[in-house]
């Protein structure tokens, strides 16, 4: 197990980029949620534009923990390989 200290800066590789389907996002069909909001550990990476979340393509890694976290069924968000 590798530990890292939370002050310390981590560089990760872009390998994907998250993706949210806008026609399941519960924020973009009515509701608010938010359950997203939290998870990104990369600053300016998911961005709030009122209640409605966005990707910042030039900051995603592709973590997925946004994914993971997301409520919607299917899930809303999906993670796109940058892979050729």
């Amino acid at each position: 197990m590798v530990e890292i200290a939370l002050d310390q800066a981590v560089v990760a590789p872009r390998i994907s980029v998250a993706v949210i389907a806008t026609d399941q996002c519960l924020p973009y069909l009515g509701p608010e949620c938010g359950a997203c909001r939290d998870s990104c550990p990369l600053d300016g990476a998911l961005i709030f534009e009122g209640v409605r979340p966005t990707i910042n393509s030039e900051v995603c890694v592709g973590c997925g923990l946004c994914r993971e976290v997301c409520i919607a069924n299917p899930k809303a968000i999906g993670i796109s390989s940058l892979q050729k």
